[in-house]
């Protein structure tokens, strides 16, 4: 599913990540998470980059638009601060 990750929304700005796919839950190779096999929400942004369930709001692409456009000014593309890879990836 194309889904949007969003950063942050406030006073009419919204950052996002951009536009990228779910790829459904997975492992991130991050603590708590790795250590516990707690599986979250991972999504392969355009950019190649990964963003996490638990880094950003996300929704499908549609709905986001639908939801956020008319109270939105400006949207700023920002870049993940960390690429945190799924386990699965890390392992092969």
């Amino acid at each position: 599913m194309r889904v949007t990750a969003i950063q942050s929304f406030k006073n009419g700005v919204i950052k996002t990540y951009g536009d990228g796919e779910l790829l459904g839950d997975k492992v991130p190779n991050a603590e708590p998470f790795r250590s516990a096999e707690l599986p979250n929400p991972c999504i392969k942004m355009d950019s190649g980059k990964y963003v996490w369930g638990f880094q950003c709001w996300w929704g499908p692409v549609y709905k986001v638009k639908e939801k956020h456009a008319p109270h939105t000014r400006e949207t700023i593309i920002v870049e993940p601060e960390e690429n945190i890879l799924p386990v699965d990836e890390i392992e092969q």
